[in-house]
């Protein structure tokens, strides 16, 4: 059986401990910024901006792409525009970026110049390792006026953080079997179902209003412990 992408390479991401105001201007030249980070995404579904990996470097999601039942047997990231090969390019080329030591300060400055207040990280793929979740951390304390969301299920990724989240971001941990319930540890969760969810979910209403976010931001709001999305 061919390895998944995810276990072939993985960038050797460091912590970043730089003079941000001193990057900044070093990533602003010459495109610099979308060079390293592969640039920015935007998804028709979400009000503003995403960044993503490709979905065959997931550590996880890898794993259960073959699990029958499970949330990724279905991935939406590998069909459609996903396989077309300059997307898949693109998503490569995120992919090794998370290895160059201004990889930070590039972030900021995209989601400072294009985002007004929503950013989505993941709109496909996951968690590389501790210290992108670490250097996304960073990302969020140095753009405190954008509310940023990120999904994932790299448990073990999340648990062992070991510094305190940022206020604007939310990280929803996500149940990985469809119709199972999210893990109980995290206090935003999201899962997907066939049948009704647990009591005070919120549902999202996408399906409802044309596959849009259209005025909701519960994804992004950490009042809102759990978000279920119907299957489809």
């Amino acid at each position: 059986m061919k390895q998944p992408a995810s276990q072939e390479w993985l960038p050797e991401i460091e912590r970043y401990r730089g003079d941000l105001d001193r990057d900044l201007g070093a990533v602003a030249r010459n495109r610099l910024a979308e060079r390293i980070t592969g640039g920015l995404s935007r998804p028709s579904k979400m009000p503003e901006a995403a960044w993503g990996l490709p979905a065959s470097r997931c550590n996880v999601g890898s794993t259960l792409m073959q699990v029958k039942g499970s949330v990724c047997a279905a991935c939406y990231a590998t069909s459609g525009r996903y396989n077309f090969q300059r997307v898949q390019r693109k998503l490569e080329q995120r992919y090794e970026g998370l290895a160059h030591p201004l990889w930070v300060p590039a972030m900021v400055l995209l989601i400072r110049w294009h985002v007004g207040r929503y950013f989505r990280w993941f709109d496909s793929g996951d968690l590389a390792a501790g210290n992108h979740l670490f250097n996304i951390c960073e990302v969020a304390r140095h753009t405190p006026d954008i509310r940023h969301w990120l999904p994932t299920r790299e448990y073990e990724i999340v648990k062992s953080l070991g510094v305190p989240r940022p206020e604007n971001l939310t990280i929803r941990v996500s149940a990985n079997m469809v119709d199972s319930p999210p893990p109980a540890w995290s206090p935003q969760t999201s899962m997907v179902i066939t049948k009704e969810p647990p009591a005070g979910t919120h549902i999202c209403p996408a399906p409802e209003q044309g596959n849009v976010c259209g005025s909701c931001r519960a994804c992004w709001d950490r009042d809102v412990d759990n978000v279920a999305y119907y299957l489809h």
